[in-house]
């Protein structure tokens, strides 16, 4: 029993902590930037940590589906909480291939839990291009 509450405890303490709508923040270089959290849901409708799915849009493009990247050491399967990722494999008009990637770091710091700021890169895979833009200071607006 006392097993069967840990693992509920752990559970309910992974599970990424946002309002659904936009998050505002500033680029380095001091532009706004903004992230737009679409949905959150489950695959296979589990109820798990592990099967997190997070759609969110880097600056009104298409959203892309994030969830907490799992780690393997050994054998021990590891889930890394304070982190959403997602990749999305593109191709180009012209035929040539890229990569999207989001990823939204998360605070659990006493009075903030949730988007602290977030990443967006493009990878332009036949060229070699690589755009990446980070936002910092997210902030919930609507």
């Amino acid at each position: 029993m006392k097993c069967i509450l840990l693992m509920t405890t752990f559970s309910l303490l992974a599970f990424s902590h946002f309002e659904i709508g936009v998050y505002k923040g500033s680029t380095i270089e001091g532009k706004d930037c903004t992230f737009e959290f679409i949905s959150k849901s489950f695959k296979s409708n589990v109820k798990s940590p592990y099967n997190e799915l997070v759609a969110v849009s880097y600056d009104g493009d298409e959203p892309i589906e994030l969830n907490h990247p799992i780690l393997d050491y050994e054998d021990q399967i590891m889930l890394k909480k304070d982190v959403l990722r997602g990749v999305r494999g593109l191709v180009n008009e012209n035929g040539t291939y890229a990569a999207e990637m989001v990823k939204v770091y998360m605070s659990h710091a006493s009075g903030h839990s949730g988007p602290s700021y977030a990443s967006y890169s493009l990878n332009k895979i036949s060229t070699g291009e690589v755009y990446s833009q980070k936002c910092y200071n997210l902030k919930y607006v609507q």
